[in-house]
């Protein structure tokens, strides 16, 4: 058995598949991705900046190389740009991925 284990899409019945999968591993109806970078489970606290200007303190759960899921009593929208100030770590840009009622999920953006 594979340790790699991969996240699935699934591919809807009767329609047909994306040019972009092309020579992309298929089987039985499921796109294999390959797998996310390793979580580190945390709890730290920083402050959310908003594009607006705005700021709100946040409690990051979760941070991997490519990004982090937080808690805040702030709602952010998907797709916003924010900034994030870790203490003791500095400024970091990322966009906003996924949102749910008091978390988010961001990815970290170059440069």
């Amino acid at each position: 058995m594979d340790q790699e284990v991969g996240r699935r899409e699934r591919v809807p019945e009767g329609r047909p598949r994306p040019s972009s999968w092309e020579g992309q591993s298929m089987r039985r109806g499921f796109k294999i991705f390959p797998p996310r970078p390793p979580r580190e489970t945390v709890e730290e606290k920083a402050i959310l900046r908003l594009q607006c200007g705005n700021e709100a303190p946040i409690v990051v759960r979760n941070r991997s190389e490519g990004g982090f899921m937080a808690e805040t009593g702030r709602f952010v929208w998907i797709g916003s740009s924010i900034s994030v100030d870790w203490p003791g770590c500095g400024v970091r840009q990322a966009q906003v991925r996924w949102a749910l009622p008091g978390r988010f999920g961001a990815a970290f953006q170059e440069g």
